[in-house]
């Protein structure tokens, strides 16, 4: 019998949020190549890449950049040439809570602390030591696609960051546990800064003191709403989480029984 799923199903399903799919499908789109070639590549259904409710397996994401990076010659970093076009959207929701906090960090907490929206499978935390503040990510599908969807997701971290924040701030780092997509000046493009490749981790690196700094469109009313919002998605998406595996479970006996 064929599943009869609402939308609000469809999104609180185990995967990635269809935000980065779409981004990196009309970033491929851009390149050349077409539906067709990426629906054959991750199996998944043009219909179903457009759907706003659908929430991709999280392969797709990586299985697309290594489509891209073996179809599109290119000296520079195809990663950052994405994430200098891309929109904010790629963030999803989160993207309209950021603009709205107090400081710079109330916005990067925000960033980071909600990235199981996007993926299951992402690991982000912030770790501050002394005068430098990292936002630390990582995701062990990076090794399917050498870790291109993680620093373009780092690089609009960082632009959106920049983008919101009332006074000028330069990272004071960024690591990259990969080695470089491309030619390093796409990075310091992007980056302002050259990154260190092969490091232990993935994290932008910012100053402590530049989390006091103030957001331009600061707004405390929408910015409560907004996290009120996310938290209650990410509650939903755990409880989905902590509950597929026994579905799984019980449709494995099922199957075995008969």
């Amino acid at each position: 019998m064929a599943e009869n799923l609402t939308s609000r199903d469809k999104s609180l399903r185990p995967g990635a949020h269809v935000s980065l799919a779409t981004s990196v499908v009309a970033f491929a789109l851009s390149r050349g190549i077409g539906l067709d070639r990426i629906s054959e590549a991750t199996g998944v259904s043009g219909q179903d890449l457009a759907d706003p409710d659908f929430r991709p397996p999280e392969e797709v994401m990586p299985t697309i950049w290594v489509l891209i990076a073996n179809s599109v010659p290119s000296d520079r970093p195809l990663t950052m040439e994405m994430a200098k076009a891309t929109p904010f959207s790629f963030f999803a929701d989160i993207a309209h809570g950021v603009q709205f906090a107090s400081t710079l960090g109330e916005a990067i907490d925000l960033l980071v602390n909600h990235q199981r929206i996007l993926s299951d499978q992402v690991d982000s935390s912030i770790v501050t030591s002394g005068d430098e503040t990292a936002a630390v990510v990582s995701h062990p599908l990076d090794r399917l696609d050498g870790g291109r969807m993680s620093e373009t997701g780092l690089a609009l971290a960082w632009r959106l960051i920049s983008h919101i924040a009332a006074d000028p701030i330069r990272p004071v780092r960024v690591e990259l546990a990969h080695a470089p997509t491309g030619a390093v000046s796409g990075y310091r493009d992007v980056f302002e800064t050259e990154p260190v490749f092969g490091a232990p981790r993935t994290a932008l690196v910012l100053p402590t003191s530049a989390r006091d700094g103030p957001v331009q469109h600061a707004s405390a009313e929408l910015f409560v709403y907004v996290k009120q919002h996310l938290g209650q998605t990410l509650t939903r998406l755990s409880e989905t989480g902590r509950a597929d595996p026994l579905e799984r479970l019980k449709t494995a006996v099922i199957e075995a029984a008969n």
